[in-house]
């Protein structure tokens, strides 16, 4: 708890979640005396319990997550640039890119991330460690 001498005007500056009291100074002065106590706000969450669709990406069934994930999915070629040992030749190694459309912009996935199915039905990658953190297995009855 603790108490300021101001105007009203600086009353409404003071953050939303200060609980306040107010009233005026001694002596007819224009100032009041804010006395506010600082309230803890929570910032913990749960999540929802809802259950999502996903697949894995192994790295050899690109065709079953193309057939999961529809027209979000895409694969590209990129040519790797890598130098001898010496450092006196090179050669270009391609290398094919796994990448998806999601609702924050184009993501790799890599080999071992789930692609899942939101609610929303938009799609996403998550990592293997994460996935298994947040989500378990559905048995089906």
């Amino acid at each position: 708890m603790g108490a300021k001498n101001g105007s009203l005007a600086q009353l409404a500056e003071l953050p939303a979640h200060n609980r306040l009291v107010a009233g005026p100074s001694p002596a007819g002065s224009t100032n009041y005396v804010l006395i506010f106590i600082k309230e803890k706000i929570n910032m913990k969450y749960r999540k929802k319990p809802i259950e999502v669709e996903a697949v894995q990406y192994t790295g050899d069934n690109l065709e079953e997550v193309k057939a999961f994930a529809l027209d979000k999915i895409y694969s590209f070629v990129y040519y790797e640039t890598k130098f001898d040992a010496d450092g006196c030749g090179f050669k270009s190694i391609p290398m094919e890119i796994l990448a998806i459309h999601t609702l924050e912009g184009d993501m790799k996935v890599c080999v071992g991330d789930h692609i899942i199915k939101g609610v929303n039905g938009e799609f996403y990658p998550c990592k293997p460690d994460i996935f298994e953190k947040t989500y378990e297995k559905v048995e089906e009855e």
